[in-house]
């Protein structure tokens, strides 16, 4: 069976990637919240006509002013370093820095998520390299993404689809300070339990080791999906949500999958990472929010391909809290879900918001307990 790649799936964005921050006076209502809308292509390229899709955005947690993006830009002088998308002064102004190793003339970089530690202004992050022939994934950082040196290779693998990057900073303990990487893939060399998570107890180390641990426990049909979300609680509880197929139609792109979350009480350091939260009705690992949900990687939803999407996000004010999102394809239209667990991911709520044709999801959770849902939206027949 070929093996689906969500590279091509795009994110499709204006090729003026924005930025937006929250929270300004208005004008017009001096009390009411406002967005901020800035194109971060910089004034020097803005006669550029890239569609640069695939957008993702970290904010310095030790500097919130210092903010590192990236899309699918190929470095304007076509060297062999991709761009990463640099701001210093909160998103009203950027810079391009060619840092990111594997530049495509013509794409940049492929599939890329960035994060920075919480401890300190390390950034990393999770990419397929822009020059190779097959999906490579390299796992990245950098000290100081403003400057000149490339990011340094920490993880160098073929057959590996959606890097998705997290950090969590230990804050107690004998491992204080130190940084816990975790990249949720798909690895495609590992066969059908192909949900896996990169995981390093020590990313700042000199030599940082690495581990892959495969999340799957069930029998796919050959592979699981493309997404692999963890999400981490700064007390080392871990999460995660996959696409675990059921059924899979290489002729007509169709199949079915589970939504699958899984947990790690210790922040993935026991010997048997990822396996604290075990499905009542089956006894293995990870629960089935949601079981045969429909996807169609032949489907198209405006400019964009579908498959299947997930996104997790735990509460950081308890642990216990959790939102997933995820969507289902229902022939004439595609439908995204959001629901919430407050027993650690055992038992979930009815559905909290059912939003027709929409898709890439994102979740977020502030220290005031108050959650961000993002999505994509179809507005009329073609745009979304």
């Amino acid at each position: 069976m070929p093996r689906k790649r969500a590279t091509g799936k795009s994110r499709s964005r204006s090729s003026k990637t924005a930025a937006k921050k929250g929270k300004r006076k208005s004008a017009a209502n001096a009390s009411s919240p406002a967005v901020l809308v800035v194109n971060m292509i910089p004034k020097s390229l803005s006669g550029e006509t890239h569609q640069d899709s695939e957008p993702t955005i970290a904010v310095n947690p030790a500097n919130p002013l210092q903010i590192a993006a990236a899309a699918f830009t190929p470095d304007p002088l076509k060297g062999s370093f991709a761009p990463i998308y640099v701001s210093n002064d909160g998103g009203n102004t950027w810079t391009l820095n060619s840092i990111v190793p594997g530049n495509n003339r013509r794409t940049g970089t492929g599939d890329i998520t960035l994060q920075f530690s919480k401890s300190n202004s390390t950034l990393y992050a999770g990419i397929l390299r822009g020059d190779s022939r097959t999906t490579r994934l390299n796992i990245l950082r950098t000290k100081n993404f403003a400057g000149a040196a490339p990011m340094e290779i920490l993880v160098d693998r073929k057959d590996v689809d959606q890097p998705y990057v997290q950090i969590a900073s230990v804050s107690s303990g004998a491992d204080k300070g130190k940084d816990r990487v975790y990249v949720g893939n798909n690895d495609l060399g590992a066969g059908g339990s192909s949900a896996t998570i990169d995981q390093s107890l020590n990313g700042g180390a000199a030599n940082p080791d690495f581990k892959s641990i495969r999340v799957e426990s069930r029998t796919t049909a050959g592979q699981d999906g493309p997404p692999v979300r963890p999400s981490i609680h700064p007390d080392g509880t871990a999460y995660a949500i996959y696409h675990s197929w059921r059924t899979f139609n290489d002729k007509s792109g169709e199949g079915t999958a589970d939504i699958v979350v899984v947990r790690d009480d210790q922040g993935g350091a026991g010997a048997k990472p990822f396996t604290d939260l075990v499905d009542s009705t089956d006894g293995k690992a990870g629960v089935r929010v949601a079981q045969n949900t429909k996807f169609n990687f032949n489907g198209v939803l405006g400019q964009q391909r579908t498959g299947g999407d997930v996104a997790l996000v735990v509460d950081p004010t308890n642990s216990d809290v959790v939102y997933i999102a995820y969507n289902d394809d229902h022939g004439s239209f595609y439908m995204l879900h959001l629901l919430r667990s407050k027993d650690r991911g055992q038992t979930w709520s009815p559905e909290l918001r059912t939003i027709r044709n929409a898709l890439n999801p994102a979740l977020a959770i502030n220290n005031a307990g108050k959650v961000a849902f993002l999505y994509q939206q179809l507005a009329g027949s073609k745009g979304t």
